[in-house]
């Protein structure tokens, strides 16, 4: 699959309608990078929910569920980063813990203006100028962009143990089958 298609099929992961259930606190997620037609592993995620306030949300007003996200390392030394992000609370839904008992369709975005960090696939930490992924069956899968002084974005996916053994095969860096 070229680069242009990848990151399409994760920019479309947002836009799916996917039924998931709100971040999980202290789940462990595997995170990726898009690396051409394969994932580059970046580390593990961690969520926590620190707050709950009103933000806006595009041209409305929306319960925000904040967490601190502890990114660590992928190279198995003990750095770790940390970045805010928001998940709006669907419709209906007033406040965090019922947000996070139900089933719904959710995004997590990075909170405007507050510090953020992230690993790359070499291992080395940056600074997160746009981070947007949309929960679905298979975990977040999204978009990321390290810096605003480069274009260059790039796929983002997070999965939890049980989500990796289903996503991540599929995206094998083996070759194509043997010539019909």
């Amino acid at each position: 699959m070229n680069r242009p298609c990848f990151l399409a099929s994760f920019a479309s992961a947002i836009l799916i309608h996917a039924t998931a259930q709100a971040l999980p606190c202290n789940t462990p997620f595997a995170a990726f990078l898009d690396a051409g037609p394969s994932l580059s592993p970046v580390g593990a995620l961690s969520f926590e929910l620190v707050d709950e306030q009103e933000g806006m949300l595009g041209s409305g007003w929306a319960v925000m569920c904040t967490y601190m996200v502890l990114w660590r390392s992928p190279s198995g030394a003990p750095y770790t980063a940390f970045c805010d992000v928001n998940e709006p609370t669907s419709l209906g839904f007033s406040d965090c813990t019922a947000n996070a008992r139900s089933t719904l369709d959710t995004i997590v975005l990075r909170v405007p203006n507050s510090p953020c960090a992230g690993f790359d696939d070499r291992g080395v930490a940056h600074n997160i100028f746009h981070l947007i992924a949309g929960e679905s069956e298979l975990g977040l899968l999204g978009l990321i962009q390290f810096t605003a002084a480069s274009a260059r974005v790039r796929g983002f996916a997070a999965f939890t143990a049980a989500d990796a053994t289903s996503a991540v095969p599929a995206t094998s860096t083996a070759g194509p089958g043997p010539a019909p």
